[in-house]
């Protein structure tokens, strides 16, 4: 079974680009998603270019947090003005212009990725915005426009770990909601993909127990793989350190309180322990990355 381990949010603050750093360099951490609008992209791109070769690197398209790269889909200050459930109602309600609109946002992403010669094997989204599937269209053409054969495909199994009251963190958080609502897009997804013949894993785990991935949840998702004969399946964390000295800055409230909860530090430790690297080793597993699953 091929394992993909994404760490999402590269570039987003210096903290979460050290973490990335650590892990790849540690042997538990195959691939990483860039963010164009994070306050570290620049730093994130020329680790990418030094400490980072060979790693996965996916493009982490954003329509919902920090500052826009176009002005259609801003508010006044310059900043997305819109979240998930907004723009899966706008779409719904057929407003004319929206759709062109975040296709111009994303394909300005694509190009400040192309002009910082960035070779990406993957593309993935903030808050899974790229699932609502009108939005997943727009992105596997674009996709084909520009040679990336992968896109992530968030189609979670439901399952639960022994640590129950993780699994009560994990419903407060909204987790199985969420799940849900994604799964529900996948089947017609999975149509799109198969339509702009791209590739994604089988599987991907990373929403049930989002800010909650540790080696519980990393045993008990290749244990699913492993069962079920999947042939490869994707899973998705977010390490970072809740108080790094050059982080003074960031692309919102929001992520200022995401990316210093210690919920970032718990999972780059996770990603750092010898536990972690025993896991990969005693179920025979070789990490990869999506160009490896054509």
């Amino acid at each position: 079974m091929k394992v993909v381990v994404t760490a999402d949010d590269f570039g987003v603050t210096h903290g979460v680009n050290e973490a990335v750093s650590e892990a790849h360099e540690f042997g538990t951490l195959s691939s990483t998603s860039i963010r164009t609008n994070g306050v570290a992209y620049k730093e994130g791109v020329t680790l990418l270019k030094s400490r980072l070769k060979g790693i996965g690197v996916g493009l982490h398209l954003n329509l919902t947090d920090g500052p826009s790269h176009t002005p259609s889909l801003s508010n006044e200050q310059g900043v997305y003005s819109r979240s998930f459930i907004s723009y899966y109602r706008e779409i719904k309600s057929g407003q004319p212009h929206l759709k062109q609109s975040i296709k111009n946002e994303l394909r300005a992403q694509f190009e400040i990725i192309k002009r910082d010669s960035i070779r990406v094997d993957h593309i993935d989204g903030q808050d899974h915005i790229h699932m609502i599937p009108e939005i997943f269209e727009i992105v596997c053409q674009l996709a084909s426009d520009y040679g990336v054969k992968a896109v992530r495909l968030s189609n979670e199994p439901f399952f639960l770990i022994s640590n129950i009251q993780q699994l009560r963190r994990s419903a407060m958080q909204l987790g199985f909601v969420k799940n849900f609502i994604l799964s529900s897009f996948a089947a017609t997804n999975l149509r799109l993909l198969k339509k702009y013949n791209l590739v994604s894993t089988n599987r991907y785990f990373g929403v049930l127990y989002t800010s909650n991935m540790n080696l519980d949840v990393f045993t008990r998702a290749i244990d699913y793989g492993l069962y079920n004969k999947v042939e490869s399946i994707e899973i998705a964390l977010h390490p970072g350190y809740s108080h790094f000295p050059s982080d003074v800055k960031f692309t919102s409230d929001f992520f200022r309180k995401y990316e210093t909860s210690k919920a970032r530090d718990s999972e780059r430790k996770s990603l750092l322990s010898q536990q972690m690297k025993n896991l990969l080793s005693k179920k025979q597993i070789e990490i990869c990355r999506f160009s490896d699953l054509a």
